[in-house]
C-alpha cells in the first residue's frame, strides 16, 4: 500500500518545476503605475492640454476630483493584484477600499449635479468616447497581463477591479484634455462608454483569468 502511494506521488510530481514566489502586490504595482503615468502624460501631450488648465488647477473642486480618482485607480489596481493570489491570502478587506471610494465619488458627483445641474448632452459619437477608450485600453491590458500570471479564485471581482482602475485612469486623462466640466458630459462621454465596454468584456472574465 505504501509503495503504491509513493508511486502515485511520484507520478503526480514528476513534471513539477520550481517556481519563484510572486512578489508583494505593492512591488508589482509600481511598474503599472509608471507605465500608466507615462502613457497618460504622452496622451495629454499629443492630444493637447485643455486651454483653461491653469484656472482649473486653482480650483479646489477640480483638485479634489482628480486626486480622488487617482486614489481609486491605485487602490483598485492594488486590490486586483491581491485578487490574483488564491483566496487573496486572507486580505479580503482590500476589495472594500476602491468600492467605497468609488461609491463616495459617485455620491460627490450626484451632489455636484444637484448643485450645478446635470446638463445631459444629446447622445452622439463624441471625440471623448474614442479618446476615453484609448486611455482605457493600455492600463486595462497591462493590468490584465500582470494579474493573469496569478491564480485567482474570484475572476469576476478581479475583472471589476481592473475595470475600475482602467476607467479611473481614462477619466483622469480626459479631465486634462476635455474642457467640458458638467456632470452630464462626464457621465455620457467619459464614464458610460467604458462601463458598457467593461461589462461586455466581463463576460470573458472566467476564460481570461483561469488556473
Amino acid at each position: 500500500m505504501v509503495d503504491k502511494m509513493n508511486e502515485l506521488i511520484d507520478k503526480l510530481s514528476n513534471d513539477l518545476k520550481q517556481q519563484r514566489p510572486m512578489r508583494h502586490p505593492a512591488v508589482r504595482l509600481l511598474p503599472w503605475i509608471a507605465l500608466v503615468f507615462a502613457y497618460v502624460a504622452g496622451f495629454i501631450f499629443l492630444s493637447g492640454v485643455r486651454a483653461d488648465l491653469d484656472e482649473r488647477m486653482d480650483d479646489p473642486i477640480f483638485i479634489y476630483e482628480v486626486t480622488s480618482v487617482i486614489v481609486i485607480a491605485v487602490t483598485a489596481a492594488m486590490a486586483a493584484l491581491w485578487l490574483c493570489v488564491p483566496d487573496m491570502a486572507g486580505k479580503n478587506w482590500v476589495i472594500a477600499v476602491p468600492i467605497v471610494l468609488s461609491l463616495n465619488f459617485l455620491h460627490w458627483m450626484c451632489c455636484k449635479a444637484y448643485g450645478h445641474g446635470l446638463h445631459l448632452p444629446p447622445f452622439n459619437v463624441d471625440h471623448c468616447m474614442y479618446e476615453g477608450v484609448e486611455l482605457f485600453f493600455v492600463p486595462a491590458l497591462a493590468l490584465t497581463i500582470i494579474t493573469n500570471r496569478g491564480a485567482t479564485t474570484h475572476p469576476y471581482m478581479l475583472w471589476l477591479m481592473n475595470v475600475i482602475a482602467a476607467c479611473s485612469v481614462s477619466y483622469i486623462g480626459l479631465r486634462f484634455t476635455c474642457m467640458a466640466d458638467s456632470v452630464g458630459h462626464s457621465f455620457v462621454y467619459h464614464i458610460l462608454p467604458l462601463v458598457l465596454l467593461g461589462t461586455l468584456l466581463g463576460v470573458l472574465a472566467r476564460r481570461i483569468f483561469k488556473w
